[in-house]
């Protein structure tokens, strides 16, 4: 009875939404493409703010960003020694969790070997050292932990809401860099 039973059939959120994701993604396409026919009339610093407004639209869950983000390598009470390291990109999601994101300019030298080792293909330095080095932040941020997450949320208190509280609980690490050419 309740199926035979008229209603009102309201629009198709999904179609209409789907279409605009396909216009999104289709516009940050050719935002890239045109970025890669022209990569060498872009700095370092110009690169990494063009792709950083990409990846916040790919992924919207980060709401705060910041560049050249302070971590704590080393620390000596006795000596007073403080070594500090500076992450590219440090992102925030609405839970308060952070990522890191490491971005190079793309260059024509390869990343991985054009020959084979055991049927595989072998990164070469620039790639292995950035594994290294997004590895090594992370390892740093999560040796700091909690006061880590306590100087982060102090240092950036003037952007971030009232209330909100940077945590350090499993960061992971992306690498952009490198491009497919030929």
């Amino acid at each position: 009875y309740i199926d035979k039973k008229a209603t009102n059939k309201g629009q198709n959120l999904t179609k209409l939404f789907s279409d605009i994701e396909l216009f999104k993604y289709q516009t940050i396409l050719k935002k890239l493409e045109g970025m890669l026919l022209s990569e060498v009339s872009y700095s370092e610093n110009q690169w990494q703010d063009e792709i950083l407004q990409i990846i916040l639209l790919l992924y919207p869950k980060y709401f705060l960003v910041f560049k050249e983000a302070p971590i704590k390598a080393k620390y000596d009470k006795e000596k007073n020694i403080r070594e500090e390291k500076f992450i590219d990109i440090l992102l925030v999601d609405s839970d308060g969790n952070i990522d890191l994101i490491e971005i190079k300019k793309p260059s024509n030298s390869s990343l991985m070997t054009k020959g084979q080792y055991r049927n595989n293909h072998i990164p070469l330095r620039e790639l292995s050292g950035t594994v290294m080095q997004i590895e090594k932040y992370i390892y740093y941020l999560n040796r700091w932990g909690e006061n880590g997450e306590e100087e982060l949320t102090k240092k950036y208190k003037a952007e971030i809401p009232e209330g909100f509280e940077i945590n350090i609980s499993n960061p992971k690490g992306f690498i952009i860099m490198g491009r497919e050419n030929d």
